[in-house]
């Protein structure tokens, strides 16, 4: 289904815990998993209060009206076009203070995240988008509400959850660095070159410390940089790209789970393990009876 023109219905729609689950260990979906998306339509004195903050990283984008919203310690006005992304773990409360607001979302989870965080800028509402490309991103949510509205299979959330990276792609790439002023874009810079270090040592541990030497920054300066930019740590981020890639090697080799500890840099398999099925929600061996159960399917 395609509109470029707003349905005035709420829609809620949720992946199972089933699915949830298979997600967050999939070698596909795993970087960038959508649990729950939809549309909403408030009214004035209509509100949501997250005082511990969300599990998921939220994505809000204003097509009709108006709302306020508070994040962490920023609070602001979010207009038609403007698109609010709220990182997992902060407080934050959004309400409607005028006659009307509406707006697509999702709740959004997986090691990918911080670079689209990063893409934002720290900045609330993080973009606002010109009309041609809100109307994009209306057909692009329309046509995803109307792929799971009625199936949430495995197979279906992973398509679902790509349309939704691809709309935030549309939304922030477009952002133009050349106009942060000097300070946001040094510590876009910053953050930037930390990215591509952690990216470059997946397959061995990186202490706080080392990170921040080849960074040029402090280990204070940039583990609050790295938080308040992505709602998580630099070492924690670090982690869970390491598991993804272990993932990735458990699904397309024969390599028993010592091997792949080994290869990932791990020299105790039980360690690698606990780090495995705390990021990916399941253990190496319960990872790998998953995917030959999706295949048999």
């Amino acid at each position: 289904m395609k509109t470029s023109a707003l349905r005035k219905e709420t829609r809620v729609l949720h992946a199972s815990s089933e699915v949830q689950t298979q997600l967050l260990s999939h070698p596909i979906a795993s970087g960038f998993s959508v649990f729950f998306l939809g549309c909403a339509h408030h009214g004035a004195g209509d509100s949501t209060a997250r005082p511990s903050g969300s599990k998921e990283t939220l994505f809000i984008v204003t097509v009709a009206g108006s709302g306020r919203f508070r994040v962490g310690d920023s609070t602001g006005v979010v207009r038609n076009g403007d698109i609010l992304i709220v990182p997992s773990g902060i407080p934050h409360a959004y309400w409607c203070d005028s006659d009307e607001w509406s707006y697509y979302w999702a709740h959004v989870v997986g090691g990918d995240l911080p670079k689209y965080i990063l893409q934002a800028g720290g900045e609330f509402p993080a973009v606002n988008l010109s009309p041609a490309r809100l109307r994009k991103i209306v057909d692009e949510f329309e046509s995803v509400i109307a792929l799971v509205a009625s199936n949430r299979s495995l197979e279906q959330m992973i398509l679902a959850s790509h349309s939704i990276r691809n709309i935030l792609a549309i939304a922030l790439f477009s952002k133009n660095a050349g106009e942060m002023n000097a300070t946001k874009a040094s510590t876009h810079h910053a953050l930037e070159k930390c990215f591509q270090i952690l990216l470059e040592n997946t397959r061995r541990s990186l202490t706080l410390r080392e990170l921040a030497a080849q960074a040029g920054l402090s280990p204070s300066r940039l583990a609050n940089m790295f938080k308040s930019q992505t709602g998580t740590s630099p070492i924690a981020h670090h982690m869970h790209l390491r598991m993804q890639e272990a993932a990735g090697l458990l699904a397309s080799t024969d390599l028993n789970i010592k091997e792949v500890a080994a290869r990932m840099g791990f020299q105790d398999p039980y360690h690698f393990s606990r780090a495995f099925k705390s990021h990916l929600h399941t253990s190496p061996m319960g990872y790998r009876r998953q995917l030959a159960k999706t295949q048999e399917s």
